[in-house]
């Protein structure tokens, strides 16, 4: 029987602490005469005393309908309780207290037993599993869990820090389907987002649970209890028990499960860490090893036909990059003054990629390129595609971004003059490069997964390379590459020099080897450049797309400022990241510090820009010049804006950001 403390005589007793004698049960309106219709039972007299223990009600004692006194004549005579029994049960009831104390603690310490014994059954099972299985890990942790709590499913979702998502694979009643969402979203992603454990009691009356999941699976979640698994104050997971079961009936969990799930999981995030460090260390050498055989050995076996990530590209994919239907007549995508923004911006909304495509498509095919290495045009649009899907929605470093280089790969070379000392291999491996330079750039740079732990960063400070982004962009593309259905070298006999030049290319990107690529490219022009040495060639390819990954500031004003904003958002955001994990923020990726756009742009100019093209120029490509100039102009009317001069001032001067066209 369950009342409230409100309820009753005895409720009355619990609340208050005091001793009730009621001689008319019937007669006091705090008596619940339900019970006794219920069982047909009438009540008459009742004592009602508090049991005690260590000063505190841990329970109500009472007594019923004393009973009659039977004289010698056989007459029953009614009686009542009276004082003497109040002290007699007095004395009873601090018994009671005792035993009802001993009896906790005895619970108490069987409960700590099967916690104990479940932990070590789990310990026992880390021990004998292999540390590089994270899920068989899980699965044991889970189990234990779920066994000691007595709840029906459990659930342990893995963060996946680069996506900001929670997936699992091990999740009761999915089949082994991988179950990923954003962290933030639902009761696991809030415990994600929050760092702080969930105990709900009605999963129904919780507007952040999905009730879809439910009916896919036929079933009735009641009660969550979801613990955030951390291991140095940072969130690796999320366990998720649900539906606590008692005698088979559906309950809620308690304020001592919730310790005991904390428990287990601070062994979750102890294996967890342990396993994914193994892991990375690990997946950081295969990877090394596996892209030194391809640069220096081709391509990796046999290539295979569309499996892993590659998805083959439908027919009415490819339809869509049609060049008639998104460029206005005359368009001539080469052209150093070709604007792929407004270009974006001339066509629908869901078009904008599509557009950005058949611009990467026509720049490359119109060198005839893909043709004299017998690649058709399906198969570069294929790789395009392929590529595409390979980018992220980030504000600067996307797929438009890859699509601009690559076009602008192509101006530096024929308008600039490169190809003069060039092969036409190493050409067409450049605008190649120039589509897979920035694969899945998560919108930050090396620094920030170095200085965070991030997975990548532990896989690099693993392998012992610091080019956290520009490995990852080598092993997406040669992923992509070892599709048939995709493979731009596909048709090309002697593949290894391809392969080669692009992953050194790629490499080559990370702008903390900035100062080092110029300086030799600097003192190869300066000895006398020699286009039949491979060396002197493999430096122009990376100063040619070094320059293009920068060149935004070589663009008419108004095309380089909305760059300029893009990367700016980019580094706010990577800011407000670093915040949030409590790490340093430098001034120009911190939003607060109200940087001006234009002081920013003239700073990057100086510093950076100025003397990279004035060397490309004055090295080796004088047709480049178009490149300086316009560079200085921009300058000009940056200075104007701070100065206050320009009618764009308004506009853009406290727009707040730093500059950088492609620091990664």
């Amino acid at each position: 029987v369950v009342m409230g403390i409100d309820t009753g005589i005895a409720g009355h007793v619990a609340k208050t602490g005091e001793t009730v004698n009621i001689r008319n049960a019937y007669a006091d309106p705090r008596f619940n005469s339900a019970v006794d219709k219920a069982t047909g039972y009438r009540t008459e007299t009742i004592l009602c005393m508090p049991v005690y223990y260590e000063g505190a009600i841990v329970a109500v004692a009472q007594l019923i309908n004393k009973k009659p006194h039977k004289e010698t004549t056989g007459r029953l005579v009614q009686q009542y309780f009276n004082n003497r029994d109040e002290e007699l049960f007095s004395t009873f009831s601090t018994f009671v207290g005792v035993s009802l104390r001993n009896c906790r603690i005895n619970a108490g310490l069987l409960q700590e037993k099967q916690k104990s014994q479940a932990i070590l059954e789990v310990v026992t099972l880390l021990s004998n599993t292999d540390i590089r299985d994270v899920n068989a890990i899980i699965s044991h942790v889970m189990l234990g869990a779920r066994k000691l709590l007595s709840a029906d499913r459990a659930s342990l979702f893995l963060m996946d820090k680069e996506r900001d998502e929670l997936y699992s694979e091990v999740a009761d009643s999915t089949g082994g389907q991988q179950i990923r969402f954003p962290s933030g979203k639902g009761i696991a992603g809030s415990v994600a987002a929050s760092g702080g454990a969930q105990n709900i009691r009605d999963a129904y009356a919780d507007e952040r649970f999905n009730r879809d999941i439910d009916k896919q699976l036929g079933y009735r979640t009641h009660s969550i209890l979801c613990e955030p698994i951390s291991l140095n104050g940072e969130v690796l997971a999320v366990a998720q028990l649900v539906n606590k079961l008692e005698s088979d009936e559906v309950t809620t969990f308690s304020n001592d499960d919730e310790e005991t799930f904390r428990t287990f999981a601070l062994f979750a995030g102890i294996s967890i860490s342990n396993s994914h460090l193994l892991q990375f260390a690990v997946k950081a050498g295969q990877e090394a090893m596996a892209l030194n055989n391809v640069r220096d050995h081709g391509p990796r076996g046999s290539p295979r036909a569309a499996d892993m990530a590659n998805k083959l590209i439908q027919p009415e994919e490819r339809a869509k990059v049609n060049e008639d239907e998104l460029f206005p007549k005359g368009t001539d995508v080469t052209s150093p003054k070709f604007n792929l923004l407004e270009l974006r911006d001339s066509v629908s909304a869901k078009r904008g990629l599509d557009a950005a495509a058949a611009v990467a498509v026509a720049v490359i095919w119109s060198t005839g390129l893909p043709e004299e290495f017998n690649c058709s045009k399906e198969v570069l649009t294929n790789f395009v595609l392929q590529c595409r899907k390979r980018y992220r929605t980030v504000p600067y470093h996307n797929f438009y971004h890859a699509v601009d280089v690559c076009q602008t790969v192509h101006t530096f070379i024929y308008a600039g003059g490169a190809y003069e000392y060039l092969t036409h291999l190493e050409i067409y491996v450049l605008l190649i490069t120039a589509l897979v330079h920035d694969l899945d750039h998560m919108g930050v740079n090396n620094s920030f997964h170095l200085k965070t732990d991030s997975p990548m960063g532990i896989l690099s400070s693993a392998s012992g390379n610091n080019s956290v982004l520009e490995v990852h962009h080598c092993n997406l593309a040669i992923e992509i590459l070892d599709d048939l259905n995709s493979n731009v070298f596909g048709g090309i006999p002697e593949r290894t020099p391809a392969y080669k030049a692009m992953i050194d290319s790629v490499l080559a990107t990370d702008m903390a080897r900035h100062g080092e690529i110029l300086n030799n490219f600097v003192a190869s022009c300066e000895s006398g450049f020699d286009k039949t040495n491979t060396e002197h060639r493999t430096l122009l390819m990376q100063v040619v797309l070094k320059g293009a990954d920068i060149s935004n500031v070589t663009k008419p004003f108004n095309l380089s400022r909305q760059w300029a904003m893009n990367v700016t958002e980019e580094f706010y955001q990577q800011g407000d990241k670093e915040k949030a994990k409590g790490v340093e923020v430098l001034p120009m990726f911190d939003r607060s510090q109200n940087n001006e756009l234009a002081k920013g742009q003239i700073g990057f100019i100086n510093f950076v820009v100025i003397k990279f093209f004035t060397s490309l120029v004055g090295g080796l490509l004088p047709k480049l010049q178009w490149t300086i100039d316009t560079v200085m102009d921009n300058k000009e009317r940056w200075q104007a804006i701070l100065d206050g001069n320009s009618p764009t001032a308004s506009i853009s001067t406290f727009v707040k950001g730093s500059p950088s066209a492609s620091i990664s």
